[in-house]
């Protein structure tokens, strides 16, 4: 399970935990969307830290639902 990511996302560089809210900038998305983050920079997985080069490949990603803008 996710304990926590770096992403890249609206040019900038955010610390992604699960269960946690974020605002993004600019995404062409509806509320009720579900895009994924596929810009992962880091992930640690119950301790097991994955570091991208600079992102990680694309077996990494990450879910996520627009709850309002």
């Amino acid at each position: 399970m996710l304990s926590y990511a770096v992403i890249q996302a609206c040019g900038k560089q955010y610390w992604i935990e699960p269960g946690r809210f974020y605002d993004f900038d600019k995404l062409p998305f509806k509320v009720g969307d579900t895009f994924t983050l596929n810009n992962i920079l880091l992930m640690n997985k119950d301790g097991d830290v994955h570091l991208g080069r600079p992102f990680l490949d694309s077996e990494f990603s990450i879910d996520v639902k627009v709850i309002r803008h």
